[in-house]
Formats: structure tokens, sequence, C-alpha cells
């Protein structure tokens, strides 16, 4: 079952690898990325690469993925978290409050809704001046995810767009 849902998804997606500027925006060429394993897909600009952690390495986690992300005058990361479905949008919250935690943060962050089509959704911007990060929170049909960019200085609208149409790529499979 999940052999034919993965052959059907990459069938109805493989049109989408590579978009072309929309709306008079020259949009980066995109690759798709398909995790059988963890079961969800993701669309991502062909210039972030994605950090492979050895599983003898002390950094290796089962549940995390993480790309560098290759932006103008700016880098930074995409960590992506796939863990059990949390039962309410509280438990949601309560993931993104703990993932904004660990980082520090110049003000109290702002949560806002997000739309996602795979279920409810929060975000948030953290960080200070020289380090910024937006987080995502999805509750999935089948896992939640904590989506979380990083970056080394201020994120402009460009970049909170581009954030925003990455994380709206995510399937499940």
């Amino acid at each position: 079952m999940q052999l034919a849902a993965l052959l059907l998804a990459i069938m109805c997606i493989t049109g989408c690898i590579t978009r072309s500027a929309t709306d008079g925006k020259n949009l980066p060429e995109e690759e798709l990325y398909i995790d059988a394993k963890l079961g969800f897909t993701i669309l991502h600009p062909l210039t972030w690469t994605k950090i492979n952690i050895p599983l003898a390495s002390p950094g290796y986690r089962a549940d995390r993925l993480r790309w560098n992300l290759s932006e103008p005058n700016n880098h930074g990361s995409m960590l992506i978290r796939i863990l059990p479905q949390v039962p309410s949008a509280e438990k949601l919250t309560e993931l993104l409050l703990q993932e904004i935690s660990e980082r520090p943060t110049a003000a109290e962050p702002v949560i806002e809704p997000f739309q996602h089509t795979l279920g409810e959704a929060l975000t948030t911007t953290s960080g200070k001046d020289e380090s910024m990060q937006r987080h995502f929170a999805i509750r999935g049909q089948q896992h939640s995810y904590i989506i979380s960019f990083s970056l080394a200085g201020r994120l402009d609208e460009d970049q909170r767009e581009l954030f925003e149409r990455v994380v709206s790529t995510l399937r499940e499979l």
C-alpha cells in the first residue's frame, strides 16, 4: 500500500520537480526530496544541499534531516524533525515553544496560524539581528513536523516567502 502511494506521489509530483517563474518573480529551480522511510516529500531550491550525517556520529538522529541553504549574501540551514502525530492544537503549540526555547531570542516570539494542506500549522520568527530563525509546526495525518530555518543575518521578505513556499510543499506519503 505504501509503495503504491509512493509511486502515485512520484507520478503526480514529477511534473513539479523544476518550477518556472510565476507571477513575474524569478523563482529558483527546485528539487523534489522523497523520504520513503520517514514518509514525506518536500520541494526545495536546487542550491540547497542535504547534509548526510553518518549513523555512527553522535549528531545522527533518525527523525531529523538537515540542509545547508545557499542564499545570496546569507547562509543558513533547514532542519526537519518528524515526530509522532500530536493529539491537539495545544500540543502543537507546545512543540513549537519547545523548539524556540532551544535558541536565543531578542523578544517574546509571536505564534501565528499558517495555512497548510496537511492540517493545523503554526509559525513564528525568533532570534537576534545576527542570527534569525523561522519555525513551522505542522500537524499532519500521520506525523507532526517541525521545520526550522536558521540564517546568519536578517530575514527579509523574499526569504520569508521562500521558506513559506518550501514548507507548503511538504506532503505525506
